[in-house]
This record gives structure tokens, sequence and C-alpha cells, in this order.
């Protein structure tokens, strides 16, 4: 049987994540999200390994492309994982 390219909307994947937009505190968060695109509800694209630099510190996270287009900011995301 042919493998499918079906995009299952219940399905979840933790993530390391820039725990504030100028590094500063916690550096790092690691959240669950539901695996999908929140402005449109398709799949969000594959993780992939991603740096941020604020001028000061490096820190290495994980970062993904929507195959829709949008595109999910870490604040917002921080704001979807919840407290």
């Amino acid at each position: 049987m042919a493998t499918s390219q079906h995009h299952d909307p219940t399905e979840y994947r933790t993530v390391r994540i820039p725990g504030s937009t100028d590094h500063a505190g916690q550096y790092l968060i690691t959240v669950t999200l539901r695996w999908v695109c929140p402005t449109c509800g398709g799949p969000r694209g594959q993780l992939r390994p991603a740096i941020s630099y604020d001028g000061s510190r490096r820190l290495a996270f994980d970062g993904w492309t929507n195959p829709c287009g949008h595109v999910d900011f870490y604040a917002d995301v921080r704001a979807e994982a919840g407290p």
C-alpha cells in the first residue's frame, strides 16, 4: 500500500524555542504544540535546526517553515503553548 501524505490534525510535537524575544532569563523552553498552522489549519513544516542571535548570545533551537506560507512567530508559539 502506498504511503499517504495525509495530515493528522491530532499530531503533537515537542519543540525547543527561545524563551523570550531577547534571550533574557530563560533562554530555551520546551513546548508541545498541535502540529497544525494556527492560521489555516494546514500542517506545520518539518523541524530543522535553527540559530537565533540577539546581538550578544547565540541560541540553537528548533525551526520550521509552514508549507502554507503562514509564519509562526515564537511569541505567538509561546502564547499558544500557554503557561
